[in-house]
């Protein structure tokens, strides 16, 4: 009996493995929502890194959700600055 409670692929550890991500990206959001101007971009990050979740697409949630961040804020690779 026991030996089915630790192993890591039982589905309760599944669903603490998504509770954490949830709980993680809820985190990145709140701080990226710091400065009021970023709610918008907060949001949207959140909303498809949850997709992705809910998609199972494999992935540290703090890989899916950071590039994203200077995509949304207006920081492309090409521009030198942000928000301009």
């Amino acid at each position: 009996m026991f030996d089915r409670l630790f192993r890591t692929d039982a589905p309760f550890w599944e669903l603490m493995g998504r509770v954490g991500d949830l709980i993680i990206i809820n985190i990145l959001t709140v701080v990226l929502s710091i400065p009021v101007v970023t709610i918008g971009a907060s949001l949207t990050a959140l909303t498809d890194v949850t997709h992705k979740l809910a998609q199972d697409v494999g992935g540290s949630v703090v890989r899916l959700y950071l590039p994203q961040a200077p995509q949304l804020y207006g920081c492309y690779p090409s521009s030198r600055s942000c928000l301009s």
